[in-house]
């Protein structure tokens, strides 16, 4: 299992895009209409303007899982589709290093 930031709709909205002059957030849905990002964004100095929010947020584990629709061929690239699965839910717990938390 792997730990990620996990984000309401309304987090997820107030943080994507892009940020600094190199690096943008696009959180992913997981399968519970959640957005996840990972964990290391909190440690980029890119997205110092939106850190406040990002730590607002909680943490989860998540599983990937591949689903493959048995109808299509093994060659037939929507053949098989990544879920996102939450599971388990906890307070964010990561400390951003080295980051200036005010937008200069």
């Amino acid at each position: 299992m792997e730990a990620v930031i996990y984000l309401t709709k309304e987090q997820a909205d107030k943080v994507r895009g892009r940020h600094g002059k190199y690096s943008a957030l696009d959180p992913i849905e997981a399968e519970d209409g959640n957005f996840i990002l990972p964990k290391d964004v909190l440690s980029d100095p890119e997205h110092k303007e939106v850190l406040g929010e990002l730590l607002k947020c909680k943490e989860a584990e998540i599983e990937v899982e591949t689903i493959k629709d048995e109808k299509l061929s093994d060659d037939d690239p929507i053949a098989e589709k990544q879920v996102i699965k939450i599971k388990k839910i906890k307070e964010l717990t990561a400390v951003a290093p080295n980051v200036e938390l005010t937008n200069k």
